[in-house]
């Protein structure tokens, strides 16, 4: 199985994509300081750490899995409970 992760993060250290190589058999990795170096590797990426501007993300075909770096993990995290909160709500024939 092949998988394909585009590192995108200014914070992304030289070796990571080396790293998963190793620990992910048959995975590719590349590391862009810039975004827009990335065009053409997003097109058939499986997945991308760091911050996927639109017009990567417009380009991007196979694209099922983004991590962001820092708080863009916790701003998913912080929305969950109103989240759920609303689906209470809403079963309770409440909508908030």
């Amino acid at each position: 199985m092949s998988f394909k992760i585009v590192l995108l993060a200014p914070d992304v250290d030289e070796s990571w994509p080396q790293k998963i190589r190793q620990a992910v058999p048959g995975a590719a990795a590349k590391a862009f300081r810039d975004p827009n170096d990335a065009l053409v590797d997003i097109e058939d990426a499986d997945a991308a750490y760091g911050t996927v501007p639109p017009e990567l993300f417009a380009r991007a075909k196979k694209l099922r899995w983004i991590c962001g770096p820092g708080r863009a993990r916790w701003r998913l995290v912080l929305r969950r409970p109103r989240q759920e909160r609303c689906r209470r709500d809403e079963h309770a024939g409440q909508l908030q």
